[in-house]
């Protein structure tokens, strides 16, 4: 369980709390970045020559837009503080 944590903050921050918060970050972007937490964790438990070329690949390519999006979506909570 206790490897679950970051999970969790990252779905937390999909929540509307009402009267203390709206949501961080979108449910589509938790998902998004729930595949680079996957990613750590196989990373973190496995052998690199164990890691699938393919899934990387497809992780590098998306990085640069999820980065965007994530600061847009930021910035955005920020504003409504």
């Amino acid at each position: 369980m206790r490897q679950q944590w970051h999970k969790k903050l990252l779905y937390q921050m999909t929540m509307n709390i009402e009267g203390v918060r709206l949501p961080v970050i979108s449910k589509k972007l938790a998902a998004e970045l729930d595949e680079y937490l996957a990613f750590r964790h196989l990373f973190r438990n496995i052998y690199g020559f164990e890691l699938e070329s393919k899934r990387l690949d497809k992780l590098i390519e998306k990085f640069p837009e999820t980065v965007e999006l994530l600061f847009k979506e930021i910035n955005n909570f920020l504003k409504k503080l």
